[in-house]
């Protein structure tokens, strides 16, 4: 199983990078989406979540819900 809750340690050290157009809620949900995958469907060898597919089909559409 992926270390997913340790990405968003580095939410907040990237978002004091340009506070005024980052959101930490959003470089949050944003740095687990790959990982969600994982949790949804249960299967730790499906890796689509990390490929541009993946982000454009699963990650995205995810975290605008």
């Amino acid at each position: 199983m992926p270390f997913t809750f340790a990405h968003p340690l580095y939410a907040a050290p990237v978002q004091r990078l340009a506070p005024q157009y980052l959101s930490v809620t959003g470089l949050v949900l944003g740095s687990m989406a790959p990982d969600f995958e994982y949790f949804i469907m249960l299967e730790p060898y499906q890796l689509m979540g990390h490929t541009w597919k993946g982000l454009l089909l699963e990650a995205i559409p995810l975290c605008a819900l």
